[in-house]
């Protein structure tokens, strides 16, 4: 009569214990491959976020600026909440990264600059600060910003 060999249970939990051992390391790699590959898409959405800002803040009208200063009081920096009316098409961008990444938020703000030789009334120089945030499970809390200077064009 044959004699019938298996496998004991010894034998299966060593050798799952042993390919645990092997894949264990391969996998968290992948794993951490991952996340930076995350992070990295991230803040390439936060820097086009804020390249988008700054590109179409320049494009705004200073009429437009005055209006908005007009009927809006500035915080005790004497800045002005950067509306998304002047950055309609970024902050739709905003809205479609939203959909991937709950935690994306874009804000600023804008503050006339006094010209030297100049009455204070003169509001023909603005400066603009924009901030993008984000979350990276890594890292926590990230912020970006950008700021410029805009400087009315005479006709």
């Amino acid at each position: 009569m044959r004699q019938l060999r298996g496998m004991t249970l010894l034998e299966v939990v060593l050798a799952l214990f042993i390919l645990a051992l092997v894949l264990g390391p391969f996998l968290r790699g992948l794993v951490g491959q991952a996340q930076v590959g995350e992070d990295t898409e991230k803040l390439q959405m936060g820097l086009k976020i804020l390249q988008s800002v700054k590109e179409e803040v320049c494009s705004v009208r200073f009429r437009d600026f005055w209006a908005y200063s007009d009927k809006n009081k500035p915080n005790e920096a004497g800045e002005y909440v950067l509306d998304d009316m002047f950055w309609p098409h970024s902050k739709e961008e905003v809205m479609n990264y939203q959909k991937k990444y709950r935690d994306f938020e874009a804000s600023g703000t804008f503050k006339y600059v006094k010209r030297q030789g100049r009455p204070a009334e003169d509001h023909s120089v603005v400066f603009f600060r924009v901030f993008v945030t984000w979350f990276q499970p890594n890292a926590g809390k990230q912020v970006r910003s950008t700021s410029m200077i805009v400087v009315e064009p005479k006709s």
